[in-house]
């Protein structure tokens, strides 16, 4: 990781601003606030494909 660092160049200071607030949130010990990823399907979404002439269906959990 340093000759890749001494490279590139390291963490930029808002990642590093980023990282340390992350730190400190897990180390009180308080619950943060779960953001969703919204490229994710909602529970429930069925995923339909078809392969080789099959038809194939997920729900997803």
């Amino acid at each position: 990781y340093r000759i890749q660092e001494l490279a590139l160049g390291g963490i930029g200071r808002d990642t590093r601003r980023t990282l340390d607030a992350l730190a400190a949130e897990v180390a009180s010990g308080e619950p943060g606030q779960m953001v969703s990823d919204p490229r994710r399907p909602m529970p429930g979404t069925q995923l339909v494909r078809e392969w080789n002439g099959v038809e194939h269906t997920v729900t997803v959990l």
